[in-house]
């Protein structure tokens, strides 16, 4: 039996990838204009966000390669040999794409879309997920203060 698989188009590919990086984009904008710990926190998502677009496309796009569902195909028709069942058409779920990552890239993908909201600007302070935490710019570099260190 031959796989059942749709290839998704390049618009398709690159609506999924703003679908999961556009709470990322709309942090960013907010922050631009905003003080220096504003915008340096805008620059970090920024970089995030673009890391984790190229994560999110390249996975995309092995997924949906003909290659890549051959070969599900292939590993699914081994299994059922080896276990004496029915041969049969694998599919490709919708968030594969996110199974197939490096731990380290999904990472990224979480950490652009974490929440960051400005709580107090004279005193820095910003809510990081469910954490509020003091942030200070020391030269060019974020510190956020966690405990009793950065």
């Amino acid at each position: 039996m031959g796989p059942n698989y749709k290839i998704a188009t390049k618009s398709e590919m690159s609506g999924m990838v703003n679908e999961n990086l556009g709470f990322a984009r709309k942090q960013t904008f907010r922050l631009q204009n905003g003080s220096n710990v504003d915008r340096l926190v805008a620059r970090l998502l920024e970089e995030l966000s673009y890391k984790s677009a190229m994560n999110l496309r390249k996975s995309i796009e092995m997924v949906n390669s003909e290659a890549y569902q051959l070969k599900k195909q292939q590993v699914a028709n081994e299994d059922a040999r080896a276990k004496g069942l029915p041969l049969m058409a694998t599919t490709i779920d919708e968030f594969e794409y996110l199974y197939i990552m490096e731990e380290t890239e999904l990472d990224e993908v979480v950490r652009a879309m974490l929440p960051i909201v400005k709580v107090d600007a004279e005193k820095n302070k910003y809510m990081i997920g469910t954490v509020c935490h003091v942030v200070q710019v020391k030269t060019d570099r974020l510190l956020i203060r966690v405990g009793g260190g950065y």
